[in-house]
């Protein structure tokens, strides 16, 4: 079976987890109302790339598709298919913000004030405007400012500060850019998708796209919702990573996790879980470990976005990261070992210390004060890893 599927979508109406930003920027494209710059902002890998490109291809369509919620691109005709091959030309450009020089600058300048002049339309799609040279900045301002006719800027950006507008003095010259820059600008932010939204897309993409005869083993289908899990809400990170297990055939979860690079988030939080009820297993789990500042600091976010979720109310977007929560809820222990984790980074600072971590654990487990003493007695870096180790074996006896 053939792999190696184009994921990018082409229509508004496939892209996910950007609703308001999809009906935003197609009702002004079906209403003629949308403005002659516009941004689009957001984390990498949420889809502002696609979404720029299906602008333009919508802008430049020969046979545009009416639909309830407004104009589609038709992805047959020439200028559409263009487009989905990467092969941008005079109608549509695509310009990384660090190439626009001062002399492409000048050179845009020229063949845009010669297009303005047709009836059909330009787009430039400037990727990463937060790179734009700064020699180049102040021409690029008069470049928006001008408002070709038929001419559309599309600019894409990770760096949201770039286009906020600034209350700060306006003598200051970059703030003055700024606030020029976000003026002239139709910003649109995008939000980070769910982890449940990206599982449902790959679910979908599985059994419409990649495996609609049901040919591939009931596995493939399981390991979707931990591909989710790791994506760190970045969808092109998640189709990559679903292209790279069909591709190597490799269906089972640990498997999965060795050939990505994944950390099992569903494991770190049994372990997290073992800490708050004290079950011994946990501290097994560190005495033999050869990574004891990795487990720290990953245990730590899990209890830090625990806490997190105990004060604002707001539940996870997973359920089993809820269902996590109610158990370290109920522990009764939440604050007891989150203070624990809190106390280790303010006496280790900068140069985590193992035997640190391990005596505020054996204050925890065992309730007795003998942290302050055995902190006082650890100074040599060559005897903490053994004498973590050796606490942690005492509590196991």
């Amino acid at each position: 079976m053939q792999y190696g599927i184009e994921f990018r979508p082409y229509k508004f109406e496939n892209v996910i987890a950007q609703d308001k930003v999809v009906k935003g920027l197609q009702n002004a494209i079906t209403k003629g109302n949308l403005g002659h710059a516009v941004a689009l902002i957001g984390n990498s890998g949420l889809g502002k790339s696609t979404l720029a490109r299906i602008v333009a291809m919508t802008l430049n369509c020969h046979n545009p598709i009416k639909t309830d919620k407004g104009l589609e691109p038709c992805c047959e005709c020439a200028s559409c298919k263009d487009v989905m091959l990467g092969r941008f030309n005079r109608s549509i450009q695509c310009i990384n913000g660090n190439d626009l020089t001062i002399d492409k600058m000048r050179e845009l300048q020229e063949s845009l004030s010669y297009d303005s002049l047709t009836d059909s339309n330009t787009v430039v799609i400037l990727e990463e405007a937060q790179t734009v040279p700064n020699q180049s900045f102040k021409s690029f301002l008069v470049l928006l400012e001008k408002s070709y006719e038929h001419v559309y800027f599309i600019l894409t950006s990770t760096d949201e500060g770039k286009f906020s507008s600034s209350y700060a003095s306006s003598k200051d010259n970059a703030t003055r850019e700024k606030n020029a820059l976000r003026s002239r600008l139709s910003l649109y932010k995008l939000e980070n998708p769910t982890t449940e939204s990206i599982s449902n897309y790959l679910f979908e993409l599985f059994t419409t796209k990649i495996d609609p005869n049901g040919e591939l083993p009931d596995d493939c289908m399981n390991i979707i919702p931990y591909i989710a899990q790791n994506s760190k809400n970045n969808i092109r990170q998640a189709l990559n990573d679903f292209n790279v297990i069909l591709d190597a055939e490799v269906y089972n979860k640990d498997d999965v996790i060795k050939l990505l690079g994944y950390q099992d988030e569903e494991k770190e939080n049994e372990m997290v879980i073992s800490l708050l009820y004290k079950d011994k297993s946990a501290l097994k789990y560190i005495s033999e470990s050869v990574d004891i500042e990795g487990n720290f600091v990953y245990w730590y976010k899990i209890l830090s976005n625990n806490a997190l979720r105990d004060m604002i109310g707001t539940e996870f977007d997973s359920a089993w990261k809820e269902k996590n929560y109610r158990k370290m809820k109920d522990s009764g222990n939440l604050l007891a070992l989150y203070d624990v984790f809190n106390k280790t980074q303010q006496l280790t600072g900068s140069y985590f210390n193992p035997n640190v971590f391990i005596s505020m654990l054996y204050e925890y487990y065992c309730g007795n004060n003998h942290s302050k003493r055995l902190i006082e007695s650890t100074n040599s870096s060559s005897t903490v890893e053994t004498t973590a180790v050796k606490k942690v074996k005492k509590i196991l006896k």
